[in-house]
């Protein structure tokens, strides 16, 4: 704290966090993400809610007494925006637009663009900027990216703009690095003829912007990015003396005086933000941003020097941060040094490097945080040119890329070794100096490599007697487990395991992580009766039949974990039942059982040889986990209580102490994991080890690990969600941005092929381990009993 505080650190910010912003403590969540969006404080929202169920405001466009008195509040919220911003209406105006993005597209459209015009912008602006260049080039008008240094290089050189129109762009701070540019040369660009629109939407958040001293022609923000709300509003800022040069071709509700109906005539308003706030403006949002200024707990003048001193502090700790053969943990990108808070913004943005040198993926960073409720922005921050400059991205490799399949916000995060994104940290108001602690406890939890992997003698599989405990199918994917005693075996493994599916009215089959309430329904098969009961809390049972031939012009296309499949959709009685219990429009749909989809594992450096075909499953016929893995998992729980990083905030935890999140153990159940075969009598994570296994005589081949997500902190019988127990699984089950328990098993080539023979597992069948083959997790990580184990010091 001390060093925080000679960086200028306010301890009190703390308290004033705690009484603005209770529900980050109260949820357990660390908000790293302030250049994503500010978060509004509690005391605006229910300012605004005070205010819009209490008062009436209405259409100021309309002549009525509400009317009116909204165009005076209207009228004085833009007086508050330039009071904000150190100026007046004598020298500007403002445009309400629907954020940042829609007023640097209205400059884009109104600039009076020819062959004559120029539009230059910075390698570092977001790609709202770069997007303008569509305008000017379709106009025939040249276009320049350029550094920021070659531009300020302009402003001192003997060019003049004043022949024709040229509009040069550049940020007030990079959303991608935070650096600041010194802007002092705007005036010299300006004075040749040049105008000047000034991205603000990033520096506005946590810095004080004075029009008087940045002289820009255009400054474009959004307020959600400075008070969190209202969203879906923001303004363009206009100095009066460049009104001019926006030229108004289109017009829409209330910007004229008079038009004709065939628009041969029209006269505009006088005003510019009447003239450019085409149709009704969000007035309510407008009226909501009145009590934002008011309620404004901080000066801008602290926020800056709060969260600059946080992010000073939190790149000097990540800077020192080794591996044990001294190579560093981080490469952190763009800040300027020595470095202060008029050229640094409060962000750290950087890559982590393995021990061996090789770049961490940023999807896996993203994704373990996301894990301990840690909120982050990974990628390239819609900031082309940035990301480009600071990973050593060519143009070619952009392209080759997108060739490649990779598409922005997708998992693909290291192609050919160099990384497509990095790892954003961003602090704002809400930030204290215990969030910068956690995440570096995160961060040396996971990615500091303290001493090398030692050699690891793999344990002797084929010794172990293991037995079937436990069979469970899932008729309908996602929905409950249905357990059974024995079970015969299909083409696509447990016969009718996951041949349904409920699909919402998009054709994605629904799963668990978007509706937990799919858990609630539980399906019953009756193979005599030839039917499949469905029940769920508070509805009627409903009653589908095995044998129902399905209208061919139900044919519906599904899609599964990235394959596209089909299906027929059963009718009206079935899909009002599910829209009734879920509340959304869905529908049954049982797949094709003349469609192929063949088995690929979704973990990294497992082979997809198999040609398995599968039902609606994600990825193999079985998924086997052992009886002694899930027990050694609680136990993992109960050690791992003193690595919480925050509170758990998850709907089923009753503990909101802060780094003491307990859990019990027995609250999590082996259909949590959504097993097909559970069995015993072998040592922990034995499953890994087994290439091939044979049970009563169908040989069954190793499919790889199974890649685990939050769907696993769903139980099953509530529906309810926390961290656990995926939390503790990335302590010790992680290869890369993969979380691993239970091992997938397909039906060997040859057992499909022999349709003469008749197979069904039952529990308390013996399992023959055929062949062994190295797991991927190679150090097995086995817990001791928690009364035998060392403390641990709490992170």
């Amino acid at each position: 704290m001390q060093q925080l505080q000679r960086l200028g650190y306010d301890s009190d910010a703390e308290q004033l966090r705690d009484a603005h912003f209770s529900r980050l403590v109260s949820n357990g969540t660390i908000y790293l993400d302030t250049a994503g969006a500010a978060l509004p404080s509690e005391q605006l929202l229910k300012a605004v809610f005070q205010d819009l169920s209490t008062s009436l405001y209405a259409n100021p466009h309309s002549q009525g007494p509400v009317s009116s008195g909204t165009f005076e509040r209207v009228q004085l919220v833009r007086e508050m925006v330039l009071r904000f911003f150190k100026v007046s209406h004598k020298t500007h105006s403002v445009i309400f637009t629907s954020g940042a993005t829609s007023a640097l597209k209205l400059v884009g459209e109104h600039f009076p663009w020819s062959a004559e015009a120029t539009f230059i912008h910075s390698v570092t602006n977001h790609t709202s900027v770069v997007g303008i260049t569509s305008y000017a080039k379709d106009k025939g008008a040249s276009t320049s990216c350029l550094s920021l240094e070659e531009i300020k290089e302009l402003s001192n050189s003997d060019t003049a703009f004043a022949a024709s129109p040229t509009l040069i762009a550049v940020p007030a701070e990079c959303n991608f690095s935070g650096v600041k540019p010194d802007l002092t040369f705007i005036p010299k660009l300006r004075a040749k003829g040049a105008s000047i629109l000034l991205d603000a939407a990033k520096f506005v958040a946590t810095s004080q912007l004075d029009l008087n001293e940045v002289e820009a022609d255009f400054v474009a923000l959004s307020f959600y990015k400075i008070f969190g709300y209202p969203t879906g509003l923001g303004a363009l800022i206009v100095r009066k003396e460049s009104e001019a040069l926006l030229q108004k071709k289109y017009f829409g509700g209330g910007t004229v005086t008079a038009a004709v109906r065939d628009g041969s005539f029209v006269s505009f308003r006088d005003s510019l933000s009447e003239r450019f706030e085409d149709g009704s403006i969000s007035f309510l949002s407008i009226a909501s941003l009145q009590h934002a200024f008011q309620l404004q707990h901080l000066s801008m003048d602290i926020v800056q020097k709060n969260t600059f001193a946080l992010s000073e502090y939190l790149c000097g700790e990540l800077t020192q941060l080794k591996h044990y053969n001294g190579r560093p943990v981080c490469e952190i990108y763009g800040r300027v040094y020595p470095s202060n808070s008029k050229a640094q913004g409060p962000v750290v943005t950087f890559n982590m490097k393995r021990a061996s040198g090789e770049t961490v993926g940023h999807k896996e960073v993203e994704k373990l945080a996301a894990v301990h409720n840690i909120q982050i922005r990974t990628g390239c921050f819609c900031n082309p040119g940035a990301c480009q400059q600071y990973l050593g991205l060519t143009d070619e490799d952009i392209r080759s890329n997108h060739a490649s399949g990779h598409r922005c916000w997708d998992d693909t995060d290291i192609i050919n070794g160099k990384p497509t994104g990095a790892i954003r940290i961003s602090f704002g108001t809400v930030n204290v100096a215990t969030d910068v602690e956690v995440w570096l406890k995160f961060i040396k939890r996971y990615f500091v490599t303290a001493a090398p992997a030692a050699e690891i003698r793999l344990p002797s599989v084929p010794n172990d007697k293991p037995v079937i405990t436990s069979l469970y199918l899932y008729p309908i994917k996602s929905c409950a487990a249905m357990s059974v005693q024995a079970w015969p075996v299909g083409p696509h493994g447990l016969l009718y395991d996951r041949e349904w599916s409920v699909v919402d009215d998009t054709g994605a089959a629904l799963q668990q992580k978007r509706e937990p309430k799919l858990c609630l329904i539980r399906p019953e098969l009756d193979i005599d009766k030839g039917v499949l009961y469905i029940d769920a809390p508070s509805m009627s049972r409903l009653t589908v039949s095995l044998t129902e031939e399905l209208d061919d012009n139900n044919i519906t296309a599904v899609r599964v974990c990235g394959d596209r499949c089909q299906g027929k959709a059963y009718g009206a009685k079935v899909s009002e039942w599910l829209t009734s219990f879920l509340g959304r429009p869905c529908s049954l749909v049982r797949k094709l059982s003349n469609h192929m989809r063949l088995a690929r594992s979704r973990v990294a450096g497992v082979a997809n040889s198999s040609k398995a075909s599968l039902s609606f499953s994600n990825e193999a016929h079985f998924l086997v986990i052992s009886q002694a893995s899930f027990e050694d998992l609680k136990c993992q729980m109960l050690q791992s209580a003193s690595f919480s990083f925050s509170p758990c905030g998850g709907s089923s935890c009753s503990s909101k102490i802060s780094g003491n999140c307990m859990h019990d153990p027995d609250e999590i159940q082996m259909h949590d994991f959504r097993p097909n075969v559970v069995v015993n009598g072998c040592q922990p994570y034995a499953e890994d080890t087994w290439k091939r296994i044979d049970v009563d005589g169908l040989n069954l081949q190793s499919f790889g690990p199974c890649s685990r997500c939050q769907m696993v902190n769903i139980r099953q019988l509530s529906a309810k969600q926390d961290l656990e127990p995926l939390r503790t699984l990335t302590t010790y089950r992680r290869v890369k941005a993969q979380i691993l328990f239970g091992h997938l098993f397909t039906i060997t080539a040859t057992d499909l092929k022999s349709s003469s023979e008749s197979w069904q597992l039952t529990v308390g069948a013996p399992i023959d381990v055929v062949e062994t083959q190295a797991p991927i997790i190679q150090e097995v990580v086995v817990s001791p009993h928690p009364n035998q184990s060392e403390s641990i010091d709490s992170f």
